[in-house]
């Protein structure tokens, strides 16, 4: 498939206001999103990552600049149809009360089902559908909080599948995940990508894992700067080694991830 350029960041400065005073965390950003890619977002703690995140997804408006989405700036885009074009995964662990998986998973069908929440028949399809692409369908009739950490995060990516959203954003979603279900989830971000065509941005701080499925790298810089390009070209210009500047590690390129520099 042709990957097309679906989001596009002109000039963003993200951060936070407080009264009249403006708090700026990332500045000048311009950044792009295309079809078919994961895209990895990679930077420090505290370098305004999830800041990013919440300006792109339309969380909160932007100190200046702007977010672009097929050309129409995210501002003028209603936000029933914004919900049909982005959805997100966010790192905070899930509550579930009574859910069980399959109703969490068709809670992402709310932009489509109207005030009442009712599933059509198409609808139940779809859910289906996104519960056999994350691998869960076994799980669909037990509760949310039975799952292990691996299982609920495949599920609320399979509840951003059944969006159907052209764009998924997802804040460190290995966060809580042991070794085995931290590389089955990017592998499924990476098949996702591939074989619905979505334009995929993962927060991470899993820098070898990243490197390995990312065909585009966003890198916040510790001067606020964010920069984006393929993973090579950001190795071969030095931007990795500078992205933790001042700290005692480098970009091993051999290994594909940060090492003491005693190593």
């Amino acid at each position: 498939m042709t990957k097309q350029p679906l989001l596009q960041t002109v000039g963003l400065t993200a951060g936070y206001r407080n009264g009249n005073r403006k708090h700026p965390v990332i500045s000048d950003a311009r950044l792009t999103l295309c079809s078919g890619e994961v895209t990895c977002l990679l930077g420090a703690n505290g370098a305004g990552k999830s800041t990013l995140l919440r300006t792109i997804a339309g969380l909160q408006p932007p100190i200046a600049g702007d977010v672009f989405v097929s050309g129409r700036s995210l501002s003028r885009i209603p936000r029933r149809e914004l919900a049909k074009t982005i959805s997100a995964v966010y790192t905070e662990r899930t509550l579930a009360g009574a859910l069980t998986v399959r109703e969490t998973i068709a809670l992402g069908r709310q932009p489509y089902t109207g005030f009442f929440g009712r599933l059509s028949a198409a609808d139940n399809e779809i859910v289906d559908r996104a519960m056999t692409a994350t691998g869960i369908n076994g799980m669909a009739d037990r509760y949310l909080a039975t799952l292990s950490d691996g299982e609920r995060q495949k599920a609320m990516i399979a509840r951003a599948v059944a969006q159907e959203t052209p764009i998924m954003l997802l804040d460190e979603p290995t966060s809580f995940l042991d070794v085995a279900s931290r590389l089955e989830t990017f592998d499924l971000l990476r098949r996702l990508a591939i074989e619905n065509n979505k334009a995929i941005l993962v927060s991470t701080h899993d820098i070898a894992d990243a490197m390995a499925i990312a065909s585009h790298l966003w890198l916040v810089m510790p001067d606020h700067q964010a920069i984006e390009g393929s993973p090579d070209r950001l190795i071969a210009d030095g931007a990795m080694d500078r992205l933790f500047e001042g700290r005692a590690i480098h970009f091993d390129t051999d290994a594909l991830d940060f090492r003491l520099l005693s190593e």
